[in-house]
């Protein structure tokens, strides 16, 4: 597939992306910079680089998850995306895990079908980590992201959030566990 975007990237939204290509990485930036976006040219490269791959993007709320499923849709020419809610049936969602490239999903939902080996994480060459200040003690997104390292075959974890925490400890749990 070739990949289009309808947007032009900011100069230091290109040094990020240059970044998340080579390293896991915890994206922090204010509230409208382009967060998602980052996000979005970051899977496009690594899709290209592994084109069996997918992308999965997680992020803690329904309403959230809506909102970035229609910005990448609207923002690239992509069809086969897919919005994974606590309203569609596991084996829906694993029917449409299959035949999707690009999976945004509330965590929970992520969570409870690798609980019960409905989908394959091992496939995912972009994990996406929006809020990712929450990644701290037991919430989903810590686990998740441990199953991740173990079973990724093209591991790339990129972690945004506008408000890291106010103290290195806590911003080091969250880079530690994702």
């Amino acid at each position: 597939m070739i990949w289009e975007i309808n947007f032009q990237p900011r100069l230091y939204q290109e040094t990020i992306v240059h970044s998340c290509l080579k390293n896991n990485t915890l994206v922090v930036l204010p509230t409208g910079m382009g967060k998602t976006k980052i996000a979005i040219l970051t899977l496009i490269k690594r899709m290209r680089d592994y084109p069996s791959s997918k992308a999965l993007f997680l992020t803690p709320t329904k309403p959230l998850a809506n909102q970035i499923y229609n910005e990448i849709k609207n923002s690239t020419n992509n069809e086969n995306i897919s919005l994974f809610t606590g309203q569609i049936k596991p084996d829906k969602r694993k029917e449409m895990w299959e035949n999707s490239e690009i999976i945004i999903s509330t965590p929970q939902c992520i969570e409870n079908d690798l609980i019960n080996s409905s989908l394959d994480i091992g496939s995912v060459s972009t994990l996406i980590i929006d809020e990712a200040h929450r990644a701290v003690q037991d919430y989903s997104y810590t686990w998740i992201a441990k199953e991740y390292k173990k079973r990724a075959n093209y591991e790339r974890i990129i972690g945004l959030t506008a408000s890291p925490g106010s103290d290195i400890p806590k911003i080091s749990e969250v880079c530690k566990n994702l």
